[in-house]
């Protein structure tokens, strides 16, 4: 079954499948996933039980039934580089749409500081370091021309700049 008909937001799907290497991996979006997922006629035990755990998730519990469901929709669980790869999709995505713009940079931060900035997360490292200088002393010396009233812009920008360059390895 393809990821679109699964979900209007395929980078949700990516981010679920990277859910094991993930420390920081957000359990409460897989238990909204799987109602999406019975609302739209998808229905399975293993569906039903993701749905019934109670946010805040725990993670010991849930984790072989996303394993399951994921096994049964024919997603393979991403590792390694796919698994990053998966992550970033998800959380630029999100900037992209402009939703929890500085949560989401602060994840894609936390990736650039884990991979040392390996799949050219230096522009997202410099600007959540601008961002809160910024806020802190009103200017910054990290991302060039980066104001307080275009830095959300800017990191749109880039963060679709990276998309666009980095979607066709993202393929499922």
């Amino acid at each position: 079954m393809k990821m679109q008909q699964m979900s209007n937001k395929p980078e949700l799907i990516r981010l679920i499948s990277s859910y094991k290497q993930n420390k920081y991996f957000d359990y409460n979006l897989v238990v909204d996933w799987a109602f999406q997922l019975i609302d739209s006629g998808i229905e399975s035990e293993n569906i039903y039980m993701l749905a019934s755990f109670t946010k805040p998730v725990d993670s010991g519990e849930i984790g072989s039934y996303i394993s399951a469901v994921l096994r049964e929709l024919d997603i393979s669980e991403k590792t390694g580089d796919a698994g990053i790869l998966s992550e970033l999709s998800y959380y630029l995505s999100e900037i992209v749409c402009g939703r929890k713009t500085r949560v989401n940079l602060a994840d894609v931060y936390r990736i650039a500081l884990d991979t040392n900035c390996a799949f050219e997360l230096e522009p997202f490292y410099r600007l959540y370091y601008a961002w809160d200088e910024l806020d802190g002393i009103g200017a910054n010396y990290y991302y060039e021309g980066a104001t307080k009233e275009n830095i959300e812009s800017i990191l749109k920008k880039e963060a679709k700049k990276w998309m666009d360059q980095h979607l066709t390895h993202l393929a499922q």
